[in-house]
């Protein structure tokens, strides 16, 4: 993340200028973001304990299904890029010019500003299917327990699961896997831009010792390219 702003006063004559200019920039990037996924379909008995509403508790019947093993199957290996850039540019500048009626003091001041927005979603998502059941059976030598000491929800008992090394390394565009692009999640990409200018200008006049002059106009103009006067 970029932020970036400048500003300053300037002192041109009995004028006084104004400015300021700001940059910011986001991003996140999300390269091969993988999710390694086993089922069954059949039906699996789970032993239930719902006495303490603060602590339940589910647990397979079948030793073999409470761990990755050959109980399960392979069901799902996809891969996701995910790219988002957010950009944003303003500036604007015043200037402030004295100016006499007579002997009553005012003054005409005039600027602008501009502001340029660009937000950009680019997202890519595959899903493979393994060409042979080595990719499964090795899942299985994989594995590690993730069960943490004072895990917050309480004292369960996580399980094993396919370790982030071995989904890692797998070369999903080699001769074990076969690839397709699922463009239905590609539908949240995007690219959009917003782009508005304005500028003013206004006159401040005494007209006496209780009396004062306001008058000014100012226009701008967004995207869309709609403009407006406002007087």
């Amino acid at each position: 993340m970029l932020n970036y702003s400048l500003s300053g006063k300037h002192l041109l004559g009995n004028a006084t200028l104004s400015w300021s200019a700001n940059y910011a920039k986001a991003s996140e990037d999300r390269p091969n973001e993988r999710y390694y996924e086993i089922a069954t379909d059949g039906t699996v008995d789970l032993i239930t304990d719902f006495s303490n509403p603060d602590k339940p508790f589910a647990q397979a019947v079948d030793p073999l299904f409470q761990n990755p093993s050959n109980a399960w199957e392979f069901s799902a290996m996809t891969e996701e890029f995910q790219n988002t850039t957010d950009e944003d540019v303003n500036g604007r500048i015043d200037l402030d010019i004295p100016i006499n009626l007579g002997s009553q003091p005012g003054s005409i001041r005039i600027g602008g500003r501009i502001r340029t927005k660009t937000k950009k979603r680019s997202n890519d998502f595959y899903e493979y299917e393994p060409t042979t059941d080595a990719v499964f059976d090795n899942s299985l030598l994989n594995t590690e327990n993730f069960t943490k000491d004072n895990f917050l929800p309480g004292d369960y008992s996580v399980g094993s699961f396919t370790t982030k090394k071995y989904v890692g390394g797998l070369n999903l565009t080699g001769p074990d896997f076969e690839g397709e692009q699922d463009l239905s999640e590609l539908a949240g990409n995007f690219n959009a831009t917003e782009r508005i200018l304005g500028g003013y200008a206004m006159l401040r006049q005494n007209l006496g010792s209780k009396l004062l002059l306001l008058a000014g106009v100012r226009t701008g103009t967004d995207q869309p390219g709609i403009r407006r006067i406002h007087l």
